[in-house]
């Protein structure tokens, strides 16, 4: 497997649940551990994922080489609250920020190298 491309594992989880935002908060446990496994089992030194119920959506990282030297290995993004579970209201704004993102992750994807060892800072 190629270790410049960045994967992408997704945890999803049903939008209508009596837990609400609590199902979210457990989806991310338990995508930081299958980023983590990913990392181990095809030697990456670097997986993203992504934690949605579709309503909420929150993007997630695991940096091995950050974990070897002691230091967090995992990264949050802060959540992208598309749709109210109760309701069937979108968020339009959250809705063009979340999809901003996405375009900007196939944009990086694409064209960038984004290990931290191509990353200079001037």
């Amino acid at each position: 497997m190629d270790n410049k491309k960045l994967l992408f594992v997704i945890e999803i989880k049903t939008l209508r649940t009596n837990k609400g935002k609590a199902i979210i908060k457990k989806a991310v446990i338990e995508n930081f551990k299958q980023l983590r496994n990913v990392s181990i089992l095809d030697k990456k030194t670097e997986v993203a994922g992504i934690s949605t119920n579709f309503g909420v959506w929150i993007f997630t990282k695991y940096l091995k080489n950050e974990e070897m030297m002691g230091r967090p290995s995992f990264m949050a993004t802060e959540q992208f609250e598309v749709m109210d579970s109760n309701k069937d209201d979108i968020n339009m704004g959250e809705l063009r920020r979340l999809v901003l993102c996405l375009q900007w992750l196939a944009i990086i994807e694409k064209y960038v190298d984004m290990s931290p060892d191509s990353i200079s800072v001037d």
